[in-house]
């Protein structure tokens, strides 16, 4: 049987749970401070690094926008992100403001998905 495993490093572990048991085919990234975003595109830097791994082989993944971004003024300039490093990787996004000014992505909020082909499981360190 094949064990896929997404490893996450994060500053905010309250915000994840490890996930052995039931594993899904994506995990959600949420904002771990406030995110100023300007009036233009702008590269935001998420503060978790991640690397999935299948059968001790680091596998690529990708990262699309979460559902709630529908209700604020910020989209994804690239979607879906496709993240193929050997080893863990900052998950930075580049994204669009429509609103004219800066605005403020408030802590926690769910910003992405980190999705696969088959279901993983989530070690969180």
């Amino acid at each position: 049987m094949t064990n896929t495993n997404l490893y996450i490093k994060t500053s905010q572990p309250s915000l994840y749970k490890n996930r052995t048991t039931y594993a899904d085919y994506e995990v959600t990234i949420f904002a771990e401070s406030v995110v100023p975003v300007d009036k233009k595109t702008s590269a935001i830097d998420l503060k978790v690094a991640c690397k999935m791994v299948r059968d001790s082989i680091t596998v690529p993944f990708s990262v699309i926008p979460s559902d709630n971004l529908c209700t604020i003024p910020i989209r994804f300039s690239i979607s879906p992100v496709f993240i193929n490093k050997p080893d863990y990787a900052v998950i930075r996004l580049y994204v669009d403001n429509s609103c004219g000014t800066t605005y403020n992505i408030d802590y926690g909020t769910p910003i992405g998905k980190i999705t696969f082909s088959e279901k993983f499981n989530i070690i969180i360190s």
